[in-house]
């Protein structure tokens, strides 16, 4: 709460109304997640940083094929298998995806 009126401890009210003031939270956009699945890795990278999301791990087989250091063994053409968040999820700009792709 931001502010009353009256004041508390105000005497002499006419009206038994008070008025307050309230500070929320700032709204954040939020998105449904698309579904990546059976769509190229190209194309979904593009999406999903294009919509203000960051790129997580991308694995395929159980390896993972983008690195830390910013060095990147996918061969393309990759295709979505599985994806997280899943489709549907709420999202939030910086939320992380990642993706499974067959190769």
């Amino acid at each position: 709460m931001v502010a009353q009126s009256p004041p508390p401890q105000a005497g002499g009210a006419v009206s038994p109304n008070i008025s307050l003031l309230v500070n929320a939270p700032l709204e954040t956009h939020a998105y449904l997640m698309p579904d990546f699945t059976g769509r190229p890795l190209a194309d979904a990278v593009e999406t999903v940083e294009a919509a203000g999301l960051r790129m997580g791990h991308v694995t395929s087989g159980g390896e993972r094929l983008n690195l830390p250091n910013g060095e990147n063994r996918i061969a393309l053409p990759a295709v979505v298998r599985r994806q997280l968040p899943l489709p549907g999820a709420k999202v939030t700009p910086g939320t992380v995806v990642h993706f499974e792709v067959a190769r």
